[in-house]
């Protein structure tokens, strides 16, 4: 089997554990959910290629980083719907 199918098919639970392990080593991820916890945004989320990208990585054999250049963060606030 190709390596980066190498979770393909696989319980949900191992799937999980595969991606919080790979966010959890990755200290600059690890870093960024911090400070968005301290930051106290309201539902803030790390999305994009921030979370794809290291797993894509992982399993492909390259850099955690590789082709990162940025985190992008989301969050909502409803008590200011200001543009």
């Amino acid at each position: 089997m190709e390596t980066h199918l190498k979770l393909a098919g696989r319980p949900e639970a191992v799937q999980h554990a595969a991606l919080a392990e790979i966010i959890g080593s990755n200290p600059v991820l690890m870093k960024v959910l911090d400070e968005l916890r301290q930051g106290a945004l309201p539902d803030g989320w790390v999305v994009a290629g921030a979370i794809y990208n290291p797993v894509w990585n992982r399993l492909t054999g390259r850099p955690d980083l590789n082709g990162i250049n940025d985190v992008d963060v989301f969050y909502f606030d409803g008590a200011d719907l200001s543009y």
